[in-house]
């Protein structure tokens, strides 16, 4: 394996379900679903120490005395409390678990993080998660504003947060090394983009274990396989 962490960054309705349970039938790796984005509470907890520590350094002196409102903020270990998130964050996902050489999740969440803050965010990931790869999942966004999840929303605002998100998504990748940008189309019909992702992974191409990920329903609201789907589409029953 290349990586000892993987993380899906992605948007609602992307497929990301169905490669969350591709990636899991990797031996050794374990793909964790949504959290609701807890990593980016640890990451604006490290950001308020590191405001605290600064506006204490900035009083010199007077910080290390008790009469000081930004006493003792001067001593705090920044890269310490970055390595105790980090435990704390393996032992979340993994616990309990055996055999596993490679751990992550899934988040859709990502279009609430403000856009000054998105690329400073993965980078605080990366200090969090050891040898960590991300992975970004897209979809065609007409199929995804057709889903439950954005449906209910007004058009034109959802398709413009979708299309900002992948902007964002696409300038990381384009420039940050340990990035990979996988479609769903990819996924469901077994390109060589897929082949490349698990190159890029480090991980054996098994088409078998593939095919029985796509031969199961994912997510909330499905009822039939994406190989069910793709049956029916070519005039199966």
């Amino acid at each position: 394996m290349n990586y000892e962490s993987l993380l899906i960054v992605t948007y609602g309705r992307s497929g990301s379900t169905l490669l969350q349970g591709v990636l899991n039938e990797i031996d050794g790796v374990l793909i964790k679903g949504e959290n609701c984005n807890f990593c980016y509470g640890l990451y604006q907890s490290y950001k308020s120490l590191a405001r605290a520590k600064a506006r204490a350094e900035k009083a010199k002196v007077s910080s290390k005395t008790p009469v000081s409102p930004w006493f003792g903020a001067h001593s705090y270990n920044l890269e310490k409390y970055k390595i105790e998130q980090s435990e704390i964050i393996k032992r979340l996902l993994t616990e309990g678990e055996e055999g596993v050489s490679c751990y992550g999740f899934k988040e859709v969440r990502y279009d609430s993080v403000p856009d000054d803050e998105f690329a400073a965010y993965l980078k605080f990931l990366r200090d969090v998660f050891p040898k960590l790869g991300i992975i970004f999942n897209i979809r065609n966004l007409d199929e995804v504003l057709k889903s439950g999840w954005w449906k209910d929303k007004k058009y034109k605002e959802a398709k413009k947060t979708l299309v900002e998100t992948e902007k964002r998504f696409m300038k990381f990748a384009s420039v940050e090394s340990d990035c990979f940008v996988v479609q769903y189309s990819d996924v469901v019909n077994k390109t060589t983009n897929l082949r490349s992702l698990y190159d890029f992974i480090g991980a054996s191409y098994d088409e078998k274990r593939i095919d029985n990920v796509l031969a199961k329903p994912h997510s909330y609201g499905q009822s039939e396989s994406v190989l069910g789907r793709l049956h029916k589409a070519l005039g199966g029953k």
